[in-house]
């Protein structure tokens, strides 16, 4: 791989995963109860949420090779 493409997957990798780290962090914070009390739905909600980012996280990860 030739440092131009290197730079590009690194770039592409921060692309895709930045925007997953926030969406975990706040649905972190949520569950937490730092922003309120949720009700039982909105927890569920919250950690299917959690879930799938942790899910596309992984896939994102594991497709990039990072």
């Amino acid at each position: 791989m030739s440092e131009q493409d290197d730079l590009e997957q690194k770039r592409l990798q921060h692309k895709l995963l930045e925007p997953m780290t926030i969406i975990y962090g706040q649905v972190n914070i949520l569950l937490d109860g730092l922003a309120g009390e949720l009700n039982d739905n909105q927890k569920a909600r919250l950690t299917k949420i959690k879930e799938l980012s942790e899910k596309l996280t992984n896939n994102i990860r594991e497709h990039l090779k990072m």
